[in-house]
């Protein structure tokens, strides 16, 4: 689950893909030799935040009134790895206790759920460029330790995409190129399948 990095936002995608494919879930399918012995769901939805903020354009939509976060629920996930935080970047957006409550929020419904049996925290890769109005400072000097600390405090499994992921394998200074989406493949099948 999670926002366009999680989805797939098109713009790397060749000639016979569609927007929305060339994401990480499609790649991890494969290494999880999907769908023989798990199904992998991709519950992404572009601009997507943690963060309820009042309705401005460029500001994001918050995850919980997705149709991304209402597919999740209906296919009942056993495991949920959660990506959010890149949208939340933006200084017209960012505010440190809102995100901490809605991020409890969150999780507080995803966890709650009956079949959930593991949920991870996955904290983003790093960004170079203002697109949309992300702002990197603010996600690193604000919102990955909120994510850091929230998770310590919950006492939740976290996925560190952030320090694994080099900004060169984005396409745009935010999105993933298609190497990018390899490399995020890979790092959730380690955390799930350690050797």
């Amino acid at each position: 689950m999670g926002d366009s990095l999680t989805y797939g936002n098109g713009s790397h995608v060749g000639k016979t893909e569609r927007v929305g494919e060339g994401n990480y879930p499609l790649t991890l399918a494969r290494l999880l030799r999907c769908p023989h012995k798990v199904t992998v769901g991709n519950f992404g939805f572009s601009g997507a935040t943690v963060s309820t903020v009042p309705k401005r354009k460029g500001t994001g939509q918050p995850f919980n009134t997705t149709r991304a976060f209402q597919g999740a629920m209906r296919f009942f996930p056993h495991i949920v790895i959660l990506m959010l935080g890149t949208n939340d970047a933006k200084p017209k957006v960012w505010s440190h206790g809102v995100f901490t409550r809605h991020l409890r929020q969150l999780i507080r419904t995803l966890t709650s759920q009956p079949q959930m049996k593991v949920f991870y925290l996955m904290l983003p890769p790093p960004v170079t460029s203002h697109l949309g109005g992300i702002d990197s400072v603010t996600l690193e000097s604000h919102v990955l330790p909120a994510l850091r600390s929230f998770a310590v405090e919950q006492g939740l499994s976290t996925i560190d995409l952030h320090s694994k992921y080099a900004v060169t394998l984005h396409h745009d200074g935010v999105h993933p190129s298609r190497k990018g989406h390899d490399l995020i493949a890979h790092v959730v099948h380690d955390a799930l399948c350690p050797s």
